[in-house]
Parts: structure tokens; C-alpha cells; sequence
């Protein structure tokens, strides 16, 4: 893991020369850059931006690529601008989806080539809580994402940016204070070239809310294949197909599939009960060549699923799901398949799912 230690310093009454005396004061600025238990601060940026002073309306511009509801009343949904600025406008309905509020609006100045850019991903957790990343880089091509988190609603919002690329899944925070962000950075990376992917796979936590972010842990993001696709970099956990999700302030998921140097997949799930700090492997039976992308929905503090895409044989690979749930906060999952896809499908609670 990427944690600076401090060092320890004993005291000494011996003679200190000149150079010494340098050397500590080098020593003391580098333990003032780091947070407590020596983990570095890495956002800059920090600020509030208030909701957009539009009254909520029944005709919503561009194209819904997001739509999330709380209950039957409250929901979070995104919008985007195809033909006009390309911004993302992130929506909350509070009568069921019949009029629709614009609360930020978040445009995305991240390429991915031949003039598309980057979405912004976001993770609407409540109807209080939700989060939204603005990917940005500058005329050098250097990445950052910008973080906008609210606590109220989207009445106001708490924007800090780091110095890194987000990759396949959202920021995501619990409540008001606690929240992550899995990103890559100490860019070159593998291939110099490519400016998707930097040296490391790193996890990000704040503890205020977003006003400030801390490097936590991270892995190499050394390509698992020969050939370079987006999928093979890193090491699972801290691997470019993770998808993050975490449940309470100290217990989180990432899960994905992977690559064998063959080209063969498997899928994998880990999880920490320290807050992102350190990972374990769960040890769990997944199917040959499953695709992992959902990660694990709790419903309570005890009961919770998760589903696994799988494929029947050749020629017709019908898709299927292999459906994990636990009843014990994780501790131990039951798999259940399913003769179709039901990968995509929202899950109510333990028993219905639309």
C-alpha cells in the first residue's frame, strides 16, 4: 500500500551540525504534509457550490442516460445535453417523476478520443446523499477529477478535485462525512502512451465530507495480459474492472473480473472492515468466464445480494445469473442461479427485484 510512515524521532544532546539541522527541518516539513497516521492529504480546490435557482419543471432537455428512485416519491436521475453544452444535469423528482429539478450541472472536459469525452459518474446513495464526478484535464492532458458531494438534497454541494483519473466505478459516500474514490494515478503509467491508465490504482477516502481526500492504499496497475486492453491493468483488488461499494463507515466491496495471461476471466470479491485501509479476498466459487460488474446491495446490516452474469455453451451462450446472497453481513453468501439475465434488474429487498 501507498502509505507514507513517519518516521520516529528520539530525542539526542549531542552536538547537532549545520547539515543536521537541515536535514530535521526537511524531516519536520515532510511529517507537516502528512495526515495523522501518516496518510497524505491529496485534494486541493475545496468549495461549495449552491443548487441551480430553476423551478422544477415537467419538460426536462436532453437525454435521461440515469434514472434512480429512493421510494415512490424521490428519486435522482441525469441528463444529458447531446446537441447543446454536452453538460450532465444532475435531477431529483419529489412527486414521483412528474416534475423534474435540476440541482448541478457537471461537464465532463476529460477525452476519450476521436471527440467523445468522459461521462460524469455519479452514485445517488439517498435522497439526502448523493455524488457526482466532473472528469477534468487540462491543455497539458493532465487528469483530475472534480468531486461534488451533498449531504442536504443538492441544495448545496462540497466540490474538491484530485489529481488522478476515475475509472470504471463512481465515488461513492454512506452518509455525510465518509466517503471513496477509486482512481489511477503517477501518471505515465505502463504504456507511456496511453493517458487512461497511470502507475498505480489507488483508494481515496475523505472523513469530512468531501472537504478534504486521503491517498489510503493502492496497487500497481501492471497490465495482466500481453496485449494492452482497459480491463487487464492492476492487481485485484486495486484492479482498472473494480466496482466499488460501501455500506457502512468502515465496511466496503470491490469486485470485478480479471484476466489470466491466457486470456481466460475470473471474477473475484474482496472486502475491509477498516474503512478501504486493507483488503481480504472472500472465498467464494464463481462460475468459469462470469462477468462481475454489480456490487453487493444490502438491504440491512445482515442481509444482502449481489448477481454474477454467466453463459451457457457454444453456439448459443444464453445468458443466465448466479445470484450470491448472505444473510450474516457478508460473513458467509448462498448462490442461487438463475436460467436468465437479471443482472440489471433493481433490487427491492431480498424477495422482489423490477
Amino acid at each position: 500500500m501507498s502509505i507514507i510512515n513517519m518516521a520516529k524521532m528520539s530525542k539526542s544532546y549531542s552536538f547537532i551540525s549545520p547539515f543536521s539541522v537541515f536535514t530535521l527541518l526537511g524531516c519536520l516539513l515532510l511529517l507537516a504534509s502528512c495526515g495523522q497516521n501518516g496518510i497524505v492529504n491529496v485534494s486541493s480546490g475545496s468549495s461549495v457550490v449552491n443548487a441551480d435557482n430553476h423551478s422544477a419543471t415537467n419538460v426536462v432537455s436532453g437525454k435521461f442516460s440515469t434514472l434512480h428512485m429512493i421510494n415512490a416519491t424521490t428519486g435522482w436521475a441525469v441528463s444529458w445535453d447531446i446537441t447543446g453544452s454536452r453538460a450532465y444535469a444532475i435531477l431529483k423528482t419529489t412527486d414521483g417523476g412528474r416534475h423534474w429539478k435540476t440541482m448541478l450541472k457537471c461537464l465532463s472536459t476529460q477525452g476519450l478520443g476521436k471527440g467523445f469525452v468522459e461521462p460524469c459518474p455519479t452514485d445517488f446513495h439517498s435522497a439526502p446523499v448523493a455524488t457526482v464526478v466532473q472528469p477534468e484535464s487540462d491543455i497539458m492532458q493532465n487528469s483530475s477529477i472534480r468531486i461534488f458531494h451533498t449531504s442536504d438534497g443538492g441544495q448545496t454541494w462540497q466540490s474538491s478535485v484530485i489529481k488522478a483519473r476515475d475509472l470504471e466505478t463512481p465515488a461513492v459516500f454512506v452518509d455525510g462525512l465518509h466517503g471513496w474514490a477509486f482512481a489511477t494515478d503517477h501518471f505515465p503509467g505502463p504504456d507511456p502512451g496511453s493517458t487512461y491508465i497511470g502507475g498505480q490504482i489507488a483508494l481515496y477516502r475523505t472523513v469530512d465530507g468531501g472537504k478534504t481526500w486521503q491517498r489510503i492504499a493502492s496497487g500497481p496497475s501492471t497490465s495482466q495480459v500481453a496485449s494492452t486492453t482497459d480491463d487487464s491493468y492492476g492487481i485485484p483488488p486495486f484492479a482498472a474492472s473494480a466496482h466499488m461499494q460501501f455500506v457502512t463507515p468502515s465496511t466496503g466491496w470491490l469486485i470485478g473480473t480479471a484476466s489470466h495471461s491466457d486470456m481466460s476471466s475470473y471474477s473475484w470479491l474482496y472486502v475491509t472492515h477498516d474503512g478501504g485501509s486493507s483488503w481480504n479476498k472472500v472465498a467464494l466459487s464463481f462460475p468459469a468466464e462470469a462477468l462481475a460488474l454489480w456490487t453487493p446491495t444490502f438491504f440491512t446490516e445482515q442481509e444482502g445480494l449481489f448477481p454474477v452474469l454467466t453463459s451457457g455453451p457454444a453456439p448459443q451462450y444464453t445468458r443466465g445469473t448466479m445470484l450470491y446472497t448472505t444473510q450474516d453481513g457478508g460473513q458467509t453468501w448462498t448462490n442461487t442461479p438463475v436460467s436468465f439475465d437479471v443482472t440489471n434488474a433493481t433490487f427491492i429487498d431480498m424477495n422482489h427485484a423490477v
